[in-house]
């Protein structure tokens, strides 16, 4: 169920950051108990549309080592790339995805970045931090 939870990360946190509180437990929660009848605004092919083209760059760009700073699965990175990238894309931002692994491994080597996903990975300014440090290192991708 890992992977489900991963999903769901990137859903509340790409549609409601700004809503975002520890713990993440809670938040996932709300998120479902809030979007539990998917309408028009928030509907289950744009979630998935999201969540599929997003993956796809990412995986295009960096390969089977997305999301592994080390060498398993960290769902703090996870988090920051996959929502940073989501938004570069929904405003057209990413045309050419090859331009992404230089940034990803950049942030990769961020000591900040570092911080914010090995320390306090639910609070709130860990998960707002690692956010904004991976929306700027992606910042300048074409």
């Amino acid at each position: 169920m890992k992977d489900h939870e991963l999903i769901l990360r990137f859903c509340a946190l790409n549609h409601a950051l700004r809503d975002y509180s520890r713990p993440m437990k809670g938040f996932l929660n709300n998120f479902m108990g809030v979007n539990r009848s998917l309408d028009v605004n928030l509907s289950e092919q744009l979630l998935a549309e999201e969540f599929t083209r997003t993956i796809d760059c990412i995986y295009t760009s960096v390969g089977s080592r997305a999301f592994r700073p080390i060498s398993t699965m960290n769902a703090a990175v996870f988090d920051a790339v996959s929502v940073a990238v989501a938004n570069r894309l929904r405003n057209g931002e990413i045309s050419e995805p090859k331009e992404l692994k230089a940034a990803y491994d950049s942030l990769l080597a961020n000591g900040d970045f570092e911080k914010a996903y090995k320390k306090s990975t639910a609070d709130e300014s860990s998960v707002r931090r690692r956010i904004e440090l991976a929306t700027e290192a992606f910042a300048d991708i074409q």
